[in-house]
C-alpha cells in the first residue's frame, strides 16, 4: 500500500509523531511507538494532547516501551473509575513519579 503522501519514511527520513487525547484509547499509541522500534523509525519531534502527551513525554524521557507495556497491561477497570477522586490519574503519576527519579534526564 502506497503512503498518502507518495513518500515512503525510511530510517534516514526526518518525521514527526503526533500522539493523540482519548483515555485509556491513547495506550495504543504505546503500539505504534513499539511498531515504528521495529521497523527502526524514530522521530525527530513528538507532540501530543492529552494521554499523547504523556505516552510520548514517557517515550522522550527514555522510558523503554516494553516499560510502559508492562505498566499499561496493570491498569484494571477499578483503576480507571476512580477519576471522580481529587487525585491525578495514575499514568500522569506514573510519569512524574519517573521523572522525579530521573532528574538528569531534563
Amino acid at each position: 500500500m502506497q503512503p498518502l503522501s507518495g513518500h515512503a519514511v525510511t530510517p534516514e527520513s526526518p518525521f514527526t509523531l503526533v500522539l493523540s487525547g482519548g483515555g485509556l484509547k491513547g495506550l495504543a499509541h504505546i503500539g505504534v511507538l513499539r511498531a515504528l522500534d521495529e521497523r527502526g523509525l524514530t522521530p525527530d519531534l513528538v507532540v501530543g494532547s492529552s494521554i499523547g502527551s504523556l505516552i510520548g513525554a514517557a517515550w522522550a524521557a527514555g522510558v523503554p516501551v516494553r516499560h510502559m507495556e508492562a505498566r499499561a497491561r496493570m491498569i484494571r477497570r477499578r483503576d480507571v473509575f476512580q477519576v471522580a477522586q481529587p487525585m491525578l490519574p495514575s499514568a500522569a503519576c506514573w510519569l512524574l513519579h519517573f521523572i522525579a527519579a530521573n532528574p538528569s534526564k531534563f
